[in-house]
């Protein structure tokens, strides 16, 4: 997935979750920088871009503690999965 910078007059910006997932990896922060990669699935799927989304908020759930398995990330994987027309791979997802 690419990086998207917006200009502002003579201000390049990031994106929120870029700037988290830079962030996160020079300091070595991961559970934060797995929350990234689940912000970063999230506008994927926001996108329309399931087959990039999917793989990459699924991969997210296997590194992230459940203490940080934030409800709108598995609303939205079940969401996404409904979508997809993996109806009952979302089901499961609610699990």
């Amino acid at each position: 997935m690419s990086v998207e910078t917006y200009v502002f007059g003579s201000f390049r910006v990031m994106p929120a979750q870029q700037v988290l997932l830079d962030c996160s990896t020079k300091y070595a922060l991961e559970d934060w920088r797995t929350c990234g990669r689940c912000h970063q699935s999230l506008l994927a799927i926001k996108r329309g871009d399931l087959n990039a989304g999917l793989p990459l908020l699924r991969a997210s759930f296997g590194e992230i503690g459940h203490a940080m398995r934030y409800n709108m990330f598995e609303g939205a994987l079940g969401a996404a999965l409904g979508d997809a027309g993996r109806v009952k791979s979302a089901s499961d997802a609610y699990e």
